[in-house]
């Protein structure tokens, strides 16, 4: 993703259902307000450079959550999340 204005994936339930990622979900690079929220996300959930930092809470994870996704940002997850 990569937008400039207000997003949900997943979400309450109510305002925006709740959707199953087979593999990695990327939210890299929004300038405006996201919210991850009651996903399925089958590998990793990968959240860098975002302004401000993603509202994320009660997604499943098969793999990692990073970045902004885990709390923090380091240099390492920004880096290989923009490569990708």
């Amino acid at each position: 993703m990569n937008n400039h204005g207000w997003i949900a994936v997943g979400g309450d339930l109510t305002t925006c259902a709740a959707n199953e990622v087979r593999g990695s979900l990327r939210v890299k690079h929004n300038q405006q307000t996201i919210t991850v929220a009651n996903n399925t996300v089958g590998h990793d959930l990968v959240c860098v450079a975002n302004e401000p930092a993603p509202t994320v809470y009660d997604n499943h994870v098969g793999g990692a959550s990073r970045g902004q996704c885990n709390g923090s940002e380091p240099e390492e997850a920004q880096k290989s999340a923009e490569t990708k």
